[in-house]
């Protein structure tokens, strides 16, 4: 498993299956999985707060990706000090 995808987001992962192979992709509820370090991308929405508690969760995650417009519930100032990439539809508006 490389993605992890908020179960909540289902339009998500027909959106983004033709760029990865099946096995690489699980749609869940990313804090129900407990640790986990396999994960290198997640994908949330607004119900997922995503601060340091996330690297205790997935250690090795590279990308945080968010479908919306706000930003409230990712801490991307602390994920991008420490090397995490954030990237939502905020993103493309500003």
């Amino acid at each position: 498993m490389s993605i992890v995808i908020d179960a909540r987001l289902a339009h998500s992962p027909d959106l983004l299956a033709p760029l990865f192979r099946r096995d690489e992709v699980v749609v869940a509820d990313p804090f129900a999985l407990g640790e986990r370090e396999d994960v290198r991308v997640l994908v949330v929405g607004l119900a997922h707060r995503v601060d340091e508690s996330v690297l205790l969760r997935f250690p090795n995650v590279k990308l945080v990706a968010s479908p919306t417009t706000g930003e409230t519930h990712i801490e991307r100032v602390f994920l991008e000090s420490r090397g995490i990439a954030v990237r939502s539809l905020k993103d493309r508006t500003s």
